[in-house]
C-alpha cells in the first residue's frame, strides 16, 4: 500500500529508454555472470562502444558470437561451387 508520506523521485531523462535496451541485451545474450555483463555493458555505454559490445560468456543455447565465429568452407563459396575469394 503506498503511503502518503512516502518521497517520491523524479526518474532520469531516458531511464526507460535505457532499462529496455539493457533488459533486451541481457534476455539476448543470457549472461552466466549478470553482475560482470551489467558491469561492461554499461561501461561501453559510457564509452560509446556499445555497437562493438559483445560479451563472451552467453548462456549454454546462445549461439556463437557473430565477431568470433569461425566461418566454414561453404561460406565462402559462390552459387557455382567456387571459392569467391580465390
Amino acid at each position: 500500500m503506498a503511503s502518503k508520506y512516502r518521497k517520491k523521485f523524479a526518474l532520469p531523462e531516458n531511464f526507460y529508454q535505457i532499462i529496455e535496451a539493457y533488459s533486451r541485451e541481457v534476455l539476448r545474450d543470457q549472461p552466466t555472470d549478470i553482475i560482470e555483463f551489467s558491469y561492461l555493458y554499461f561501461k561501453a555505454m559510457e564509452e560509446g562502444t556499445l555497437e562493438e559490445f559483445d560479451y563472451p560468456k552467453k548462456g549454454a543455447n546462445i549461439p556463437p558470437s557473430k565477431f568470433n565465429r569461425p566461418t566454414t568452407e561453404f561460406e565462402n563459396q559462390g552459387p557455382d561451387g567456387e571459392n569467391e575469394y580465390d
